[in-house]
């Protein structure tokens, strides 16, 4: 079984703040698969290139341990982005996969303030949250059989880029066999989704929050190539699980909790 663990759960065992996970994490290493992705790369990457009141070297010396605990735990195993076909895993130290984030980390900022534009411009429509309060109380399957369902799918028609990377790749549906087997289209798919969502207003992230969402979404995706997702954050499993139903992801999405006492005998 291959299981993805969020970035705070690494972070978790590196810090041994939760000794349950280390614990559970070392029983079950034998027999499954903890593998990283890029996005565990880029919030790496993202510690080392802004905490500016840290020197460089301490802050280089930090992040190549938080990496060799990653390749510890993931055995360099990593769920690896393709421009045709599925995604792949494949052996590679996580190191290396670090050196191309950091290579690319200029594109980052701008990036990062589209990501802060988009949230801001999104709570303008609902600047006192009720909208907020009323769509997040709404199980995880309200994209199934409702209006938001419908508007989801008019989203992803008439966006270019995803109509482009279907054409392209010969994708004539949204279903899960389809989109799976085509990274780039998964890709896409799941980013629209889950901005679907901060336009919905269903558990929507605060602007403070930008940067951090951008990761959970890549999470997001590279997470639907194991056949669980674990996370810690409350907000991030509501909004993975009901993006996962519309699309059939096969993934279950677990809390650390869940995790934990879950018995994988």
């Amino acid at each position: 079984m291959k299981i993805y663990l969020d970035y705070n759960l690494f972070a978790y065992m590196y810090d041994e703040t939760r000794l349950d996970l280390n614990a559970k994490v070392r029983a079950l290493s034998d027999r499954h698969m903890f593998p990283y992705s890029p996005a565990h790369m880029e919030e790496i990457a993202t510690a080392v290139m802004n905490a500016p009141t840290i020197e460089t070297m301490d802050r280089l010396e930090a992040a190549m341990r938080k990496i060799d605990s990653v390749s510890q735990i993931s055995r360099n195993v990593e769920l690896f982005p393709v421009s045709s076909g599925p995604m792949v895993l494949k052996e590679e130290q996580p190191l290396a996969c670090f050196r191309r984030v950091v290579l690319h980390y200029d594109k980052n900022p701008i990036v990062e303030e589209n990501e802060e534009q988009i949230l801001a411009f999104f709570k303008v429509g609902d600047p006192h949250g009720k909208l907020a309060n009323k769509v997040s109380n709404l199980a995880d399957d309200f994209l199934l059989n409702s209006d938001h369902g419908r508007d989801l799918q008019l989203k992803l028609l008439l966006d270019i880029d995803f109509s482009f990377r279907c054409k392209s790749h010969g994708v004539k549906d949204f279903t899960w066999p389809e989109i799976s087997g085509h990274f780039p289209v998964l890709e896409r798919a799941i980013e629209l989704a889950m901005n679907f969502l901060e336009q919905s207003r269903y558990r929507p992230e605060h602007i403070s929050k930008s940067r951090s969402r951008m990761h959970d979404v890549t999470h997001c995706i590279y997470a639907t190539g194991c056949d669980q997702f674990v996370t810690h954050d409350k907000r991030l499993n509501d909004k993975v699980r009901a993006v996962y139903r519309y699309f059939g992801v096969p993934t279950r999405v677990l809390t650390l909790e869940e995790f934990v006492a879950r018995d994988y005998d």
